[in-house]
Order: structure tokens, then C-alpha cells, then sequence
């Protein structure tokens, strides 16, 4: 017997490019029902224009080769959003089913894939996430929900993150450029990942408005993992101070591991019974003899989070004063950065342990 995977590998053969073909069948997703909050807008199903509901709104139907119907609009570059609804994404018509085209001139508005409003695969039923060029911006792309298979360059872990509970929209980050212009940062496997991780908020300190955040995918499991490890201690906020930020570590040519994504400034911690918990407040110096219940929580966690290997690297306050007031924790590959021994094997500060290498 022919194996689906060849099946579907043949036919995309057979037409050239998935998005050329009109014909390949309904591809289970297996994603439920649309729920109705996400019915109206682009990307949603439709079998009217009256069903797109808002300006330039019109129905690109079944019958032109798009399961159950798409909402779309006309675009050039650039599509409006909606809160609650996946964020849109210019594609060239060409991406389009051929029967399809006829509706659009130039580009057309589709959604990008959300794991958090489709768990399995980031788009509804019959519809594959797909790599796409935004439209008179070939250099900016992003993973878009068109009918047909998922793109065999999809990460594996997104699926791996959808899996463990956790929404978050895929995208892919063009370069940038540190301040100076000297080096290069990319994310690999870019997320942006929903504030609600578990049932733990990930509140950015300086704009908790924020819904969002940027990230590698690897970071968001370990995030996951981070925020289980929380609630066995009725937290129910995680504060922090960024992630990704294409900058070197001060003082040097090195990239930062915010440059990759897969560093998290963590500034404080909110309870269920409205306690808060901050590392500016809270984190005792030079000691493991601490006089707060909230010093030594602060300890305990850093130190189960790099012995349990949530995080490869944890710094604390006691790391130099440009910590004083979070932990940075990393995916640095290959790393364990907690303590050192000497000699002599006394174990001395380095980040954690011992005292801090800087006068308060």
C-alpha cells in the first residue's frame, strides 16, 4: 500500500508547488471546529462576503479551491489586525489556489499560524502552515495558513510546544544588526509567545499592555517547563525584563544570548494570594543564612532551576551590579554556568554562590 506521506509527497510532485494545486484533497489537521470567536475576519471560514466582516472584506469560497471559504482582503504590504484573531500577512496572489486568483489583483490578506488558537499544526482544518514572502517585500517572511500540507521546514519544535499546552504565533525574523553595525542576530525558530503560559502570566516589567512576546521556540518550552515548576508555589505572574534584544554582553564583542532568543531577564513573581516577590526587594546578598522567607524562595529557586536543568545559565544578583535586579537565565548550548570550584574544591561565587563579586 501506497503511505499517505508518500501519497501527498507524489502529488505535490505531480502539480509542482502545493499552493498550484487545487485538487489534493481535504488534509486533516485534526484542529476542532472553527470556535465562533474566531469567525469574521481574515483568515476565518465563509461562504459570503457578508461573512468577512470588516472594510474590503470579501469571501474567497470553496469552490475556488479554499476549504469551507477564507476571508481575505486586497493588500500591497501590509493587512489589518484584530484583537483575538491570529495577526494577517500579505501574500503575493500566486500563493493562492489557481481557481482562487481571480479575486485578487495584486496581494491577499491571509492569517499567520497560531498553535494557540489551533493547537495541532497552527491553522484550521484542510489548511497547512506554509512559508510565505510578504507581498513587494520578498525578504520579510513569515509562516502563513493556506490550503494544502504544512511546509517540511516547519519547526518540529512548535508542534513540541503546542503539545505541552502553550499558545504562541510561528514566525521568522529577518537579521538584524547589533547597535554598532558589527554583528549579525537571528532568531532561530522565532515564536511570539501569549502572555498566559500555563496559567502563569509572562507580564513584561515595562508594559504589562503587552500580549506578546518574542522569542526562540526553545525558550518557550523551557518557559513551560519553568512555569510548572511555579505553580506548585501559587505563583501566578512571572515579571520580566526582556528577551530577545540583538545587543553583545557589555564589555564585549560576544552576542548575548538575548541576541538568540533563548535569554529571559525574570524580575519578579506574583501569588495567588497577592503576595509579590521582586529581585530588587527581595534577594539577600553574600549569605545562605537569610533572615526572609522571600530571600531564601528567591535562592531556592534559582538554584532547583540549574540543578534540574530548566536553564542552562543562571545569573543572580550576586553576579555584578547590571543584575541587581533579575536573573538572566539562558539556553547558552553546551553551558552549565552556576558555581566553580577552586583548588582546593571550596566552591566560590560565580552568579549563585559565595560572595557577590561588587560592593553593593
Amino acid at each position: 500500500m501506497f503511505h499517505p506521506r508518500a501519497l501527498g509527497l507524489a502529488l505535490i510532485a505531480a502539480c509542482g508547488s502545493l499552493n498550484g494545486c487545487d485538487d489534493l484533497g481535504k488534509l486533516d489537521s485534526g484542529n476542532a471546529a472553527v470556535p465562533a470567536s474566531l469567525t469574521g475576519f481574515i483568515g476565518s471560514p465563509c461562504t459570503k462576503d457578508a461573512d468577512c466582516l470588516y472594510d474590503g472584506g470579501f469571501c474567497l469560497p470553496a469552490s475556488k479551491g479554499m476549504p469551507d471559504g477564507m476571508c481575505s482582503a486586497e493588500c500591497s504590504q501590509y493587512c489589518d489586525d484584530r484583537v483575538g484573531h491570529p495577526t494577517t500577512f500579505c501574500v503575493a496572489r500566486s500563493a493562492l489556489p489557481r481557481r482562487a486568483r481571480s479575486r485578487v489583483t495584486a496581494g491577499a490578506c491571509v492569517s499567520r499560524c497560531n498553535y494557540g488558537d489551533y493547537p495541532s499544526g497552527g491553522c484550521r482544518e484542510d489548511y497547512g502552515c506554509q512559508q510565505q514572502a510578504r507581498f513587494s517585500e520578498p525578504a520579510r517572511q513569515s509562516y502563513t495558513c493556506l490550503p494544502g500540507r504544512a511546509d517540511a521546514r516547519l519547526p518540529d519544535c512548535y508542534q513540541e510546544l503546542a503539545d505541552a499546552g502553550v499558545g504562541f504565533e510561528a514566525d521568522i525574523r529577518p537579521p538584524d544588526t547589533t547597535a554598532d553595525g558589527a554583528r549579525t542576530c537571528t532568531i532561530q525558530e522565532a515564536i511570539w509567545l501569549e502572555q498566559d503560559i500555563l496559567g502563569v502570566s509572562l507580564v513584561y516589567e515595562f508594559d504589562p499592555s503587552l500580549q506578546t512576546t518574542l522569542a526562540a521556540c526553545s525558550l518557550g518550552l523551557s518557559l513551560a517547563d519553568t512555569a510548572r515548576e511555579l505553580q506548585a508555589h501559587d505563583v501566578t505572574t512571572i515579571r520580566h525584563m526582556g528577551t530577545y534584544a540583538c545587543r553583545t554582553v557589555g564589555g564585549t564583542s560576544t552576542l548575548s544570548r538575548h541576541a538568540f532568543g533563548d535569554a529571559i531577564d525574570i524580575s519578579g513573581f506574583h501569588f495567588s494570594d497577592g503576595r509579590q516577590i521582586t529581585l530588587v526587594d527581595d534577594w539577600e546578598h553574600n549569605t545562605t543564612a537569610f533572615s526572609t522567607d522571600e530571600g531564601a524562595w528567591l535562592y531556592e529557586r534559582g538554584r532547583s532551576w540549574h540543578a534540574t536543568g530548566l536553564w542552562s545559565v543562571v545569573l543572580t544578583p550576586n553576579f555584578d551590579n547590571a543584575h541587581d535586579d533579575h536573573f538572566h537565565v539562558d539556553l547558552t548550548p553546551g553551558s552549565s554556568y552556576w558555581a566553580r570550584e577552586t583548588a582546593s574544591s571550596e566552591v566560590v561565587g560565580a552568579g549563585y554562590f559565595g560572595p557577590a563579586p561588587y560592593v553593593d
